[in-house]
């Protein structure tokens, strides 16, 4: 029971989290490409979005392990009895794992990420020119990479 309520909850979080990354970076590019002085969020304010995160993310995942019987969720031994994982086995299930739990934990952030990957890349937001160029860059598109590598075959899995 406490594999199968840690494992969504560190998925989802760290999702998340890597879309408040990402809209972060968006906000200091676009400041950066309208010659307006980026004021980078201070540590409580950073804090308090990540503890948000794992917050929403802690009651969204115990609904998704405690098993009620409305949500149709089981939490079955998968990959040979190695780990724990909420996972549907009916068509109502499958609706609330993919509509309702997803959107709320891995949808809207791969949403957010993909949102600011088309801005950025759109509106040539990389700096073209310096030595901080290659550095954002290289974040930028690693941050893109741990989303299309990582977490999106969660999404669909």
């Amino acid at each position: 029971k406490l594999q199968g309520l840690l494992l969504p909850l560190g998925i989802a979080s760290n999702c998340q989290i890597n879309a408040l990354i990402a809209l972060e970076i968006h906000r200091m590019l676009r400041h950066s490409h309208q010659r307006r002085r980026y004021f980078p969020p201070s540590i409580r304010s950073v804090a308090t979005r990540c503890l948000s995160a794992y917050l929403l993310n802690a009651c969204v995942s115990m609904i998704w392990s405690l098993n009620f019987n409305s949500l149709s969720m089981r939490t079955p031994l998968v990959a040979g009895g190695i780990y724990c994982s909420p996972a549907p086995y009916d068509l109502r299930s499958v609706f609330v794992y993919y509509i309702f739990l997803g959107s709320l934990t891995l949808w809207v952030p791969f949403g957010i990420c993909a949102y600011v990957t088309v801005d950025v890349l759109r509106n040539r937001l990389l700096p073209m020119q310096g030595e901080g160029k290659r550095a954002l860059a290289i974040y930028f598109f690693r941050l893109l990479l741990v989303f299309l590598v990582f977490w999106f075959p969660t999404i669909l899995a």
